[in-house]
Parts: structure tokens; C-alpha cells; sequence
């Protein structure tokens, strides 16, 4: 994931699904307590400051 990928260039080219993919790859090989993350009640909840049009 490039650090100047914003949330328009993401949306714009598809590219949430495969970050999201590497994010979980790589969460998966750390050795943290189960569970590994704790899943919201909204996939679109996500921190930003952009609005997408």
C-alpha cells in the first residue's frame, strides 16, 4: 500500500478489496490474542477526512 494512495484514488481504481485482503494477511501472521480485530456493525465506518463524491 503506497502512503499517497488517498481514499479518492482508492475508490476510484478498486483498490480497497486487495488492501483490505493484505491488511487481514498480515494481521493474521502477527501473534496477537484472539480475536484479531473486532469487526463493526457498518462496512463503510472507517476513520477519513475525505468525502468521495
Amino acid at each position: 500500500m503506497g502512503a499517497m494512495d488517498t481514499a479518492f484514488k482508492v475508490k476510484t481504481h478498486n483498490l480497497y478489496v486487495g488492501y483490505a485482503n493484505m491488511v487481514a494477511y498480515r494481521r493474521n501472521q502477527l501473534s496477537l490474542a484472539h480475536p484479531k480485530f473486532i469487526p463493526g456493525k457498518d462496512p463503510n465506518d472507517v476513520v477519513s477526512n475525505y468525502d468521495f463524491p
